[in-house]
């Protein structure tokens, strides 16, 4: 058993390292919303085609992010082993499949702006999909490079600049957005374009800001783990051990994401309008513990990568219990703060027309508990290289046990959008189930792995 002093000094390590970017995914979406406030001055018709351009760019960006994600517990554990090449080995291998992964995305984009033309919209949506996606190319490399420089610092402990970049880059982005897109005299006006050159501008200065504080700031450790050389052994293993890892990675953000989108598709021929209002600010109310969720997972995995390139096992046992807990006090805090604001959201939700109870708030904060959970325990599984269980709890979970109930359901009776919350609860409780189990049984075989050398070494 370890000591209550052991497991808090990691909790307040993952505390540190996952705040900054807790804070950098906060500001992520602060730079969506105010995307949305400013072009919606443009009209409907220039807000919907910028959304789709926006989505179709996130799209090439999770695979981006999918494949520099996996590559978190890989670069700590070769950093922690106190040998420069096999760290550089690691960075080389991640920027080659940046490269590639980025690359790709911006062939997929290119491509996308001629056949957009193929979709039965509207003459202004699609050209206002084309004018963002244009003025947007000029950055999306930048932001992928930010991307994978931010799960290398990550991997480093080396979080501190991710939250002070995005504050700068928000800002650089809202006042382009004001110049380049906001409808007014003292502006260029120009509406989708204007927000691509936004985002442009905002990717860039993310991109700058990363470079700063990882080559110039003397605290920083990438200089010494960054490769100078291509001349680097055992490169070729490396990247398909990278790659092996990103896909199931890849594969699971890809089916989350989708899911959300199925779900919107199919929400209006069950619920009413008033009530998919209900359920959009039920997401939004939850995005925020899963904002600091994301920032837990993806500490954890860096710890626990970097307690195993010590082969401090017991380390990495301690620090994925501490992720478990950790999720469980982000979702009892949630959970609170939900509570205190409820008078207040039913109030509103009436005002509004919707019908909705006590429960529906109660069935809120079950599911922030569940996603939560299954977030942070899918970061613990990460820093032991594992990544098929949540792949499957993701399939399982939201896409056969959700959506099949969803549907048995509206064979027997009339159906509302607390019971499509309830089937969300269920769905997402079966996914954190087969993550939590997934991770004791791989914390039950390394123990077993770890007497076992001992006995061998005794011996």
């Amino acid at each position: 058993m370890f000591r209550k002093s052991v497991l808090k000094e990691q909790h307040k390590q993952i505390i540190r390292t996952a705040t900054p970017l807790s804070v950098g995914f906060g500001f992520q979406s602060f730079m969506g919303i105010s995307e949305v406030l400013v072009v919606a001055r443009s009209g409907a018709e220039s807000l919907a085609g910028v959304s789709i351009a926006v989505s179709l760019a996130w799209m090439m960006y999770l695979i981006v992010i999918g494949f520099v994600s996996a590559s978190i517990p890989l670069i700590a554990k070769a950093a922690a082993k106190n040998q420069d090449q096999a760290a550089q080995v690691s960075v080389l291998s991640t920027l080659v499949i940046l490269a590639c992964t980025t690359l790709f995305g911006m062939m997929a984009l290119f491509s996308t702006v001629h056949f957009i033309h193929l979709l039965s919209v509207s003459s202004e949506m699609t050209k206002a999909v084309t004018a963002w996606i244009k003025a947007a190319m000029f950055g999306f490399p930048a932001m992928c490079l930010f991307f994978g420089l931010r799960s290398i610092g990550t991997a480093l402990d080396q979080t501190g600049f991710v939250g002070k970049v995005l504050a700068i880059s928000a800002v650089a982005h809202l006042a382009a957005l004001m110049m380049f897109s906001f409808d007014s005299p003292w502006s260029f006006g120009w509406g989708a374009f204007g927000a691509g050159l936004a985002h442009s501008v905002a990717s860039w200065v993310a991109l700058l800001g990363s470079f700063y504080y990882f080559f110039l700031s003397p605290k920083s450790k990438i200089k010494t783990v960054f490769p100078f050389t291509w001349a680097l052994p055992n490169l070729g293993l490396e990247m398909k051990h990278h790659i092996l890892l990103g896909i199931p990675v890849t594969a699971r953000i890809f089916l989350v994401e989708g899911f959300g989108y199925f779900l919107v598709l199919i929400l209006p021929l069950l619920v009413t309008a008033v009530e998919i209002s209900a359920h959009t600010i039920g997401l939004r109310i939850a995005s925020i513990s899963a904002t600091l969720a994301l920032g837990v997972s993806s500490a954890v995995a860096a710890q626990i990568g970097s307690a195993r390139g010590r082969n401090s096992i017991n380390i990495a046992f301690v620090y994925s219990k501490s992720a478990f807990e950790i999720g469980l006090a982000i979702s009892l805090l949630c959970m609170i703060g939900l509570l205190i604001i409820t008078p207040l959201l039913l109030r509103y939700l009436e005002n509004e027309g919707a019908s909705i109870s006590i429960i529906f708030i109660l069935l809120i904060a079950a599911y922030q508990a569940v996603v939560v959970i299954q977030t942070t325990t899918t970061g613990a599984l990460l820093g032991f290289e594992k990544t098929i269980a949540p792949l499957i709890a993701t399939v399982v979970g939201p896409w056969c046990t959700c959506l099949g109930l969803i549907f048995l359901i509206t064979r027997i009776l009339e159906i509302n959008i607390q019971i499509v919350w309830v089937c969300l609860v269920i769905g997402y409780l079966f996914s954190s189930t087969i993550c939590v189990l997934s991770l004791n049984k791989q914390v039950s075989h390394e123990r077993k792995l770890v007497t076992e050398n001992d006995i061998n070494q005794a011996d």
